[in-house]
C-alpha cells in the first residue's frame, strides 16, 4: 500500500478541499544522484534496495481510501470470476518475472 503524501501532487486539490494547489519541489541534486546510482545497480540489488525502502516506510499507519479499497475488491472479484469461468489463466512466478524483464529491459 502506498502511503498518503502530506501535500498533493502538482495539479491536485489538497485533502482539505481548499483551492490552493501545491507544486512538487525539485529533487535535490544528491537525491537525483542517488537515484541514478540505484538505477545503475544490477536487478537483484535494485529489488533488494526497493524492499529495504518499502520496509522502512511506515505504511501501516496509513488508512486506505474507501473508494480505492472498493475498487480493489471489485477487481479481485472480477479476476476470481474470470479464473473460475475459464476465461483467465494464472502464470508461474518465473513467467511473471520474465514478462517484467522483457517489459522493463534496460
Amino acid at each position: 500500500m502506498i502511503p498518503r503524501r502530506e501535500a498533493p501532487y502538482a495539479g491536485q486539490r489538497p485533502r482539505d478541499n481548499s483551492t490552493k494547489l501545491t507544486t512538487i519541489k525539485p529533487v535535490s541534486r544528491s537525491l537525483a544522484e542517488l537515484a541514478r546510482e540505484a538505477i545503475a545497480l544490477p536487478q537483484q540489488q535494485r529489488l533488494t534496495l526497493a524492499r529495504i525502502l518499502l520496509d522502512a516506510s511506515d505504511a501501516s499507519s496509513v488508512e486506505p481510501l474507501p473508494e480505492v479499497e472498493a475498487a480493489w475488491e471489485d477487481e479481485i472479484a472480477q479476476r476470481i470470476r474470470a479464473i473460475e469461468a475459464g476465461q483467465a489463466q494464472g502464470k508461474t512466478w518465473d513467467a511473471v518475472l520474465a514478462d517484467i524483464d522483457k517489459r522493463f529491459a534496460w
